[in-house]
């Protein structure tokens, strides 16, 4: 049976440190995907987020439930897949 979509709980949440922006693509009026270089937990990882800014404070966020982080060296192989799209 595969885990895929369940998240191990007991893990301690470390910290996110961005290291580089690599992009800001904005999606529509209010929201922005943001590409990221990021180190979470001593792992090289790059991040893709939605971004929400408010319209009435002007306030942005990131959106938790858009967002994918994969491991460095996987990075080939998703610009690969995506070249193929």
């Amino acid at each position: 049976m595969s885990n895929f979509g369940t998240a191990d709980r007991s893990r301690k949440k470390g910290e996110w440190k961005v290291k580089a922006v690599l992009a800001e693509i904005q999606k529509n009026k209010s929201d922005m995907l943001k590409i990221t270089r990021v180190e979470f937990n001593g792992n090289d990882l790059i991040n893709f987020q939605v971004w929400r800014t408010d319209s009435e404070t002007g306030t942005t966020f990131p959106i938790k439930e858009q967002k994918v982080s994969f491991n460095i060296e996987f990075k080939d192989k998703v610009i690969e897949a995506l070249e193929e799209a």
